[in-house]
């Protein structure tokens, strides 16, 4: 698997150093595709992968543009590679300029692939998934609410959540055990585990 990010530095030749990771992982050939998801990058793979790529490409354009045109938009971006004996991959500068690298770029693991992008395009896709994932935060805090007969709100502490549970089942905090309904303790906890579960652990 390919995870990490590494800063490197494109050379006069077009080559970049892959780190000693990949090159474990992958070995010395790979196929390379020029690719703009999430941000313009080179996409580096190995032949299966491609094949799994070019699946996913045709499935998610394939109603928008003919198949002639889609087929020769994904090869037309594919080019093969090879690692020298010092670790490095040479780019050619038609993949470079429309891969949009500068001198500076990052190479970024992506699961069983890994892409080489732009110091500046690396920023960018790192400030839009925060910016995502922080609407997504405010819009689960505003709109989660728990559609449980006689709840409030996720809010509301955990304690609190249990206790207007306990008063519906008619039971008060001083009961005696033995008036509780059967499998009353177990309900309890697994209240508290699943309200603590939904806030990530924090059950207060």
């Amino acid at each position: 698997m390919f995870y990490g990010s590494y800063q490197y530095n494109v050379d006069a030749k077009n080559r970049i150093c892959i780190t000693t990771e990949y090159r474990d992982e992958h070995g010395q050939d790979f196929v390379c595709r020029v690719s703009h998801e999430p941000v313009a990058c080179v996409h580096c793979m190995n032949e299966k992968q491609l094949d799994t790529e070019h699946v996913k490409f045709m499935s998610k354009y394939g109603n928008f543009r003919s198949t002639d045109k889609l087929e020769m938009e994904f090869y037309s971006n594919v080019f093969k590679i090879k690692l020298d004996t010092q670790g490095r991959i040479t780019l050619t500068q038609e993949a470079k300029n429309r891969a949009k690298l500068s001198d500076s770029v990052y190479v970024v693991g992506a699961g069983t692939t890994f892409k080489i992008m732009s110091a500046e395009n690396y920023e960018l896709m790192n400030s839009e998934t925060d910016r995502a994932l922080s609407e997504i935060d405010k819009s689960a805090d505003a709109h989660f609410e728990l559609n449980v007969e006689g709840f409030s709100k996720a809010s509301t502490p955990v304690e609190k959540l249990v206790r207007d549970f306990e008063r519906s089942q008619g039971i008060g905090a001083t009961a005696a055990q033995d008036n509780a309904p059967a499998g009353y303790d177990a309900a309890v906890e697994a209240l508290r585990m699943l309200l603590g579960g939904m806030r990530g652990g924090n059950g207060n």
